[in-house]
């Protein structure tokens, strides 16, 4: 019985281990979204936040970004990144310069 136990107890923990690798890649992938949109805005691009801003779409991981519908000021973005069923996402706040290119103002990592 004690050895039944003992490997009940190891299997919850690989189950565990596992969804928290998946959730761990899942935010990797968000926080590279933010990281590319960041040089994006950096090299003088520009982004209507009219629709989602596709990044990387294949096999197991989507990474997109999307924009908050309410109306602020810095407009507020999230990097999403839907990696095998798992979703995390990365904040981004924008502002838009006089040219119309844009600025990251602040990230949030949660």
């Amino acid at each position: 019985m004690l050895i039944l136990g003992i490997n009940r107890l190891a299997d919850l923990s690989l189950s565990n281990t596992k969804d928290e690798m998946r959730l761990i890649v899942s935010h990797y992938a968000a926080e590279s979204g933010a990281r590319w949109f960041y040089a994006y805005c950096n090299s003088g691009n520009r982004w209507n936040f009219g629709s989602d801003f596709d990044i990387e779409n294949k096999d197991n991981l989507h990474m997109y970004i999307k924009a908050d519908s309410m109306s602020t000021n810095p407009k507020h973005l999230m990097s999403y990144a839907v990696s095998n069923g798992v979703t995390s996402r990365v904040h981004i706040y924008v502002k838009e310069k006089n040219n119309n290119t844009l600025e990251i103002v602040n990230v949030k990592p949660y």
